[in-house]
């Protein structure tokens, strides 16, 4: 087997392991800090990607639409989360874990089917930026793709 194919595959799965680490860490972060059981963390970031989809969907022609469209989806999911926490989660903050669990669990449920609703149950695609499909040379037959390393 060739060593460039494992390398190219070993990169690939350490970028996916390191987003799946930031998002429990994120998580767990919440729980420490906040001492609330958000379990909606994952869906509220479905969320901002999505906030972030249609915002990069209307700067696209513009070169740096992309860095416009990931500060204002941050913007316009900060403020989803501050409504979030002012009219639902101060509520349970001195409850037990069981009650706080089914808050958020909830938050999954209604945040899914407000995406649903509005962005539709299929896959969006949208066109990379000009400096996104330059493949990463791993070697001469193999490459890595330039979003597996923009993800470290």
């Amino acid at each position: 087997m060739d060593i460039s194919l494992l390398f190219a595959q070993f990169m690939s799965g350490l970028a996916r392991g390191m987003m799946l680490f930031l998002i429990a860490s994120g998580l767990s972060l919440i729980f420490g800090v906040m001492n609330i059981l958000n379990f909606a963390h994952a869906t509220l970031w479905l969320a901002g990607a999505y906030f972030c989809y249609t915002f990069w969907h209307l700067m696209q022609d513009y070169g740096f639409g992309l860095w416009v469209s990931i500060a204002l989806a941050s913007l316009a999911l900060a403020a989803v989360g501050w409504i979030i926490e002012v009219l639902l989660l101060r509520r349970v903050y001195d409850r037990k874990l069981p009650e706080q669990l089914l808050l958020t669990y909830g938050l999954i449920l209604v945040v899914g089917d407000l995406i649903k609703l509005t962005w539709g149950w299929r896959t969006k695609s949208s066109l990379d930026p000009l400096w996104w499909r330059v493949p990463s040379s791993c070697s001469t037959y193999h490459s890595i793709p330039t979003l597996s390393l923009s993800s470290w």
